[in-house]
């Protein structure tokens, strides 16, 4: 990595920049703004979020036609784009996967700079960068109004909540670094949100009428780790959190049903079971794996409807939900009830297939036991006996428990009865109350005389 640029390029580089963050590449999802004054404001999602909604599959869609559209015909309109992705709606919780740090430049009063201020703040901010030795951007765009965007960006990478501390301490760090000048200061607010909106490059910037433009140090780009490094800060996980889980492949669908019918034999189960299956299954993940932020809500979800196919009521079914949640899950109930309102009032059914791809995007679980087969192990002649008499014989055993306390239960409440005013107060035979006398005289329940 380059750190000795000491002014910007020439050229504006749209493409480039694009390149840089990756966009048009997301596993989830980030957001655009349109910021109109004669009609109404509109969020644009580009990728795909948690819940499936998408507006964009590439930059193609808005990004391009911005960069190619006259000034004038964008004079009312701002377009902004967060540089890092969301499981689904744009805030902290849902941040999935970080791409880049940045910090905001503002000018002082948010004042509109001429073309000489704003060469001033540029040369003072690349300077303050140097002088502190922090690592050179990759990318600088110009806002529009004489401040700036610097872009530190790096490989993706996962949006944990120890990670998400780091990043905010690069951004405090480097802020304190570069201070302030007569014309700009750093907008702590927009340098410290990881969710935060950024000005688009290739719009306009409805007060000044200028193009957002970017400029590219370098394509080359840093690692989370090396950068963090590079200003004293540590970015190891932290010892008490839970190991990353790892990702396993999952065997093809297929082969298992290939595997099925050369054996020619069916998996079978009931609903009960195989819910009971899945409910264990995803409870096993979340105590070896923890719950991430932003799969808290997936993960009450799917258990309480796994939950609702198990118990004989929904009642039952909230209970031991809440109980989970708080053991592994966390969410608040409030929140928790929201979410699990749907599922209340419709009983949910998922194809195989369709629960696979639940559990894998919204779990990252490993689905393969989903497709093992439950073959069942044909028994011997004599293997069936002996378990028929087992079962015989803990039957009558259970029986004669449950005959004894009836008879028990009836001579307690009863004084001076005979063993045939039990025997017809039981609804039983008298040589059954016979077989029991013994054991009620020993017991104290009746006495000689009374019978």
């Amino acid at each position: 990595m380059n750190y000795a640029a000491q002014s910007l390029p020439i050229e504006h580089n749209l493409r480039g920049f694009y390149q840089l963050l990756g966009f048009g590449n997301e596993k989830n999802c980030r957001y655009a703004w349109v910021r109109r004054q004669k009609s109404k404001n509109k969020w644009i999602p580009l990728g795909v979020n948690k819940s499936g909604k998408t507006a964009l599959s590439s930059p193609k869609d808005v990004f391009s036609s911005v960069a190619t559209t006259s000034i004038e015909t964008f004079k009312n309109t701002d377009f902004y784009i967060s540089p890092n992705e969301f499981f689904d709606w744009r805030c902290q919780k849902q941040l999935a996967r970080l791409h880049a740090n940045y910090i905001e430049i503002d000018t002082n009063n948010h004042q509109v700079l001429d073309d000489e201020q704003a060469e001033t703040v540029c040369n003072e901010v690349l300077s303050q960068i140097q002088n502190q030795d922090i690592p050179m951007p990759n990318a600088i765009v110009k806002s529009g109004s004489g401040g700036l965007h610097l872009y530190w960006v790096y490989e993706a990478v996962e949006a944990y909540a120890w990670r998400q501390s780091v990043w905010k301490e690069f951004a405090d760090t480097v802020r304190n670094k570069l201070g302030n000048g007569e014309l700009w200061h750093v907008d702590y607010k927009a340098t410290i949100d990881p969710s935060r909106l950024l000005r688009l490059p290739g719009s306009s910037h409805s007060q000044s009428k200028r193009t957002v433009k970017a400029y590219i140090l370098t394509p080359e780009r840093f690692s989370f780790d090396e950068l963090m490094h590079s200003v004293g800060i540590n970015p190891e996980r932290p010892s008490y959190l839970k190991p990353i889980p790892t990702k396993t492949k999952k065997v093809e669908t297929t082969a298992f049903k290939q595997e099925r019918v050369a054996r020619g034999k069916r998996s079978k189960h009931n609903i009960k079971e195989w819910w009971l299956k899945i409910y264990w299954e995803v409870v096993k993940h979340a105590r070896a794996q923890g719950v991430k932020k932003g799969q808290r809500d997936s993960a009450a979800f799917i258990l309480f409807v796994s939950l609702l196919h198990i118990k004989p009521n929904a009642d039952e079914a909230l209970e031991d939900i809440k109980s989970l949640n708080n053991e592994i899950i966390g969410l608040d109930e409030d929140e928790l009830c929201s979410y699990l309102s749907t599922a209340i009032k419709k009983k949910y059914r998922y194809r195989k297939s369709t629960l696979a791809t639940y559990l894998e995007q919204s779990l990252s679980m490993n689905t393969a036991f989903l497709y093992e087969l439950a073959i069942k192990v044909r028994l011997t002649p004599e293997q069936v006996s002996e378990r028929r008499s087992i079962g015989a014989k803990m039957t009558a055993k259970v029986k004669r428990e449950k005959t004894l306390q009836r008879l028990k239960s009836i001579l307690a409440s009863t004084a001076n009865m005979t063993l045939k005013q039990l025997s017809k107060a039981a609804g039983v035979s008298l040589s059954t109350v016979k077989r029991y006398k013994k054991l009620l005289t020993e017991d104290r329940v009746i006495s000689s005389v009374s019978i």
